[in-house]
């Protein structure tokens, strides 16, 4: 699951909804992301057709304090990719 940070990231989602806790020891990712959620005019700029509502994930770097967002389409997406090939490596998926 530490493969790719998108996977990391998304293991560290699952597991923190699921437990509300994390064992910093089985992940790489030492904070809990945050979840947001921001609405556009429709119509916005660079947003996704038909929709006026954009998902994301906060995550601050401990040492530095820097802030990182993810979308989470984008996320989802590499996730399915990283699942994909890893499937199609151990011959588990044509």
């Amino acid at each position: 699951m530490n493969a790719t940070p998108a996977m990391a990231l998304c293991r560290q989602i699952a597991n923190g909804t699921k437990h509300l806790t994390l064992d910093p020891s089985r992940t790489k990712l030492d904070v809990l992301p945050s979840i947001g959620r921001e609405y556009h005019p429709a119509g916005w700029p660079g947003k996704r057709a038909g929709t006026n509502e954009e998902y994301f994930i906060l995550i601050e770097e401990p040492s530095t304090g820097e802030v990182q967002r993810f979308d989470l389409q984008n996320l989802s997406d590499e996730c399915v990719e990283a699942w994909t090939g890893f499937l199609r490596n151990e011959h588990l998926l044509v």
